[in-house]
């Protein structure tokens, strides 16, 4: 298998920075992924690049998650493989931590 993909991630995470105009939270996090295409050779004809956008915060043991994306894959083998459209996608994700 002589495919080869790249992504780039990260997570910008502000601890206590907001937290004195958002009293709720303690701790807001800026979510950003994004996956470059060049597939076209391997007949793979989505010609967008994969991106995604959010914001996670906390609040007294629940994380939420809000994104969004141009991408209908979730998981970065997915997102890897691009995107044939512009549309945008919305995401909501709620975890409880004990």
């Amino acid at each position: 298998d002589d495919k080869l993909g790249a992504g780039i991630g990260m997570e910008i995470q502000l601890e206590n920075a907001l937290s004195e105009v958002l009293i709720f939270t303690q701790s807001i996090s800026f979510l950003a992924e994004w996956y470059t295409t060049h597939l076209q050779r391997y007949g793979i004809n989505n010609e967008h690049n994969s991106f995604s956008v959010g914001i996670k915060f906390q609040t007294y043991g629940h994380h939420f998650e809000l994104l969004g994306t141009n991408s209908s894959a979730t998981e970065p083998r997915g997102m890897m493989q691009g995107t044939n459209a512009n549309t945008m996608h919305f995401a909501f994700n709620i975890n409880r931590k004990f």
